[in-house]
């Protein structure tokens, strides 16, 4: 390190200048980078997040129309395929009963995860983590399908 100041000092006025100025424009393009790293990944989001909202909507419709669990369990597979968006549906005990990418059986009960309690107090929610099933970041959408007779939803 003493080298080197030792080398700039030996420099020219226009060289140290000239250092100290690209110095300068690197922080600039950094910072830069960055905020517009931010604006691009919240944009992306909100898209993201709109078009989940839009695909539970459709299923929480569906399942309150009353279609059979099988029929939508095979539309969802296909849907992931195609759209390649994962679907799980949870009954009001944390069950997983349909999981568009993973076999249903072998997943843990989901009644601890913040999304599903929101649903099930009612409430959408967006929640992104780390899939342990899938391994992978996800962005995670959750809403109520079924209203019960005391005003709660399963």
């Amino acid at each position: 390190m003493k080298k080197i100041l030792n080398h700039i000092k030996n420099k020219s006025v226009f060289t140290r200048i000239f250092l100290a100025t690209l110095s300068v424009c690197a922080i600039i393009i950094t910072v830069f980078a960055i905020i517009t790293y931010s604006i691009l990944e919240r944009g992306l989001n909100s898209g993201i997040e709109r078009m989940l909202n839009n695909s539970a909507a459709l299923i929480a419709d569906t399942i309150s129309a009353g279609v059979a669990p099988t029929s939508l369990d095979s539309a969802l597979r296909e849907s992931a395929k195609t759209l390649g968006i994962r679907t799980t549906v949870v009954d009001s005990d944390g069950k997983v009963i349909i999981d568009s990418s993973a076999d249903s059986d072998s997943m843990s009960n989901h009644i601890g995860r913040s999304e599903i309690r929101s649903a099930l107090d009612g409430k959408k929610s967006f929640v992104a983590r780390y899939s342990q099933t899938i391994g992978k970041k996800m962005l995670y959408a959750a809403l109520p399908a079924l209203k019960n007779s005391s005003g709660g939803y399963k």
